[in-house]
């Protein structure tokens, strides 16, 4: 992790006030507007296209408002018509937008059932919030296992409908941009379904968006995308080698370089390279 920030004079931190603010406003009302239409859309017809549509098309807005430059390697490593577990390191709140951005649609273009599973006080932001407890994605109670489990339970059991969920392991997002200790509920999730995980490996968010800051900074965003690995004939009591080998997969992915792959303007074709 860099600290270019550190060395920059008082007229760019001027500079970084200014986009954050609008930023952040923009955000705000691309949010509002979104949830507007989302809530009401999921509220008659939780299943669909629209909503995940509506998903893509927020995500789309997010890394535009905020001109993130974003690049990747190896999405040819996601199979189209294919259900995934993904799994990806968390440094930053813009690691959200960036893999449903990348990931919220095939190869082909078409949209991808993709949910996220995540904690129970995310739910409690105003829009964001009600949105995602209005939807499909999976909010886990992290201080209650019982109804962790049966939240996992009701995912493991929409897998069937060809569904991907992404799950950060790490459980929160990392301050120093090091891999924290990876929790164990999505890989047993893994197991129960059968479905593979995607390992993917997000570095530079961080310098957009550091844990416990409120500064959205230009910067650059690189995603790796290792091939996936099965879990069919994977067993409970094989899990800590499950967990080791998905840990090595992000490691190594976080020292490659990745391609340029820029932020298309909405109806242009996205590269999947």
């Amino acid at each position: 992790m860099t600290h270019r920030r550190e060395t920059r004079g008082s007229l760019w931190w001027v500079y970084a006030f200014l986009r954050t603010a609008s930023c952040w406003a923009l955000l705000a009302i691309l949010t509002v507007g979104v949830a507007s239409v989302y809530i009401p859309a999921v509220i008659v017809r939780r299943e669909g296209s629209l909503a995940r549509s509506l998903e893509w098309f927020w995500v789309w807005c997010i890394l535009r408002a905020s001109n993130v430059k974003l690049s990747a390697r190896g999405l040819d490593n996601v199979a189209a018509g294919s259900s995934y577990i993904v799994m990806a390191n968390h440094r930053s709140m813009y690691d959200i937008p960036v893999l449903h951005y990348l990931l919220g649609r095939d190869v082909l273009g078409r949209g991808r059932d993709l949910r996220w599973i995540g904690k129970q006080e995310l739910v409690r932001v105003p829009f964001l919030g009600w949105a995602f407890e209005a939807s499909r994605h999976v909010a886990i109670d992290r201080d209650n296992r019982v109804r962790a489990i049966a939240a996992l339970e009701a995912a493991a059991a929409a897998s069937e409908q060809g569904v991907s969920f992404i799950i950060m392991p790490e459980g929160t997002r990392s301050a120093d941009g090091r891999l924290l200790p990876f929790k164990k509920g999505g890989f047993h999730l893994a197991i129960d379904t059968g479905l593979p995980i995607l390992p993917v490996a997000i570095r530079g968010s961080e310098e957009l968006m550091r844990k416990g800051e409120w500064w959205i900074l230009p910067g650059a965003i690189d995603v790796v995308v290792r091939p996936a690995i099965e879990t069919v004939r994977w067993e409970k009591d094989r899990l800590e080698e499950l967990i080791g080998r998905v840990r090595e997969e992000i490691q190594a992915a976080l020292g490659e370089d990745p391609e340029p792959l820029a932020v298309p303007r909405r109806g242009a074709h996205r590269s999947a390279t």
